[in-house]
């Protein structure tokens, strides 16, 4: 699945007149894929950039991942101020060490998908993150990845409580002909962590439900 955005394009012809168009690009990044794919399915997602980054305002600064971290709290804290739930934090490459920096900070968030994130940093992942057991999280990687290596996500699994790690076979560092797969997975996970909140939700309010009806009695 391609992602496809919109933009409008003037060109000048050789009499001086703007010729008005719209380019349908398509983007093979992961995070602007799953999006997309998010959207089709009738789930909201909000992408950004970190400080310093892209339309962001800041200096970029290398490394920096706990400073990232609080941006990712701030645009969290943003959504539950106007009462949306946020199910799943999802970060690629150097996002995908952020959110999982984020979950061992407040661990309140009930998905935490790590696409492709690096285990052997300079000062290292281990030290950063801490053991403290964290809500259900999912590494996923490509077995070809030649900026971070498979190896980095099996590091992640034994070491990360509660952890899921799903490896595509094949796949490159931005899933260039594996973006369909990647989000199926994505997709999969989410879906389960909102039927896994609505069968709690139903059964408290079931437990409450006999509670109430054992006090009458």
């Amino acid at each position: 699945m391609t992602s496809v955005e919109e933009q409008r394009i003037l060109i000048r012809n050789s009499h001086g007149e703007n010729l008005v168009g719209i380019l349908h690009a398509t983007e093979r990044i992961p995070i602007v894929t799953l999006a997309t794919a998010l959207g089709r399915e009738g789930t909201s997602a909000f992408r950004f950039d970190f400080a310093g980054n892209g339309e962001s305002e800041g200096s970029l600064m290398y490394g920096n991942y706990r400073r990232e971290a609080e941006d990712l709290r701030a645009v969290v804290q943003h959504f539950r101020d106007k009462e949306r739930l946020v199910t799943a934090i999802v970060g690629h490459s150097k996002g995908g060490n952020v959110v999982l920096l984020y979950a061992s900070k407040y661990n309140d968030v009930s998905a935490v998908v790590n696409i492709s994130g690096r285990f052997h940093l300079e000062k290292g992942m281990a030290g950063r993150l801490g053991k403290d057991k964290q809500n259900g999280v999912m590494a996923i990687h490509g077995s070809m990845d030649k900026i971070v290596p498979a190896n980095d996500a099996l590091e992640f699994a034994s070491y990360v409580q509660n952890h899921k790690l799903h490896i595509i076979e094949g796949a490159d560092h931005e899933y260039t002909w594996h973006q369909d797969e990647l989000a199926t997975v994505v997709l999969d996970l989410i879906k389960a962590v909102c039927e896994d909140k609505s069968r709690s939700k139903h059964l408290h309010s079931c437990e409450t439900g006999a509670n109430f009806i054992k006090s009458r009695i």
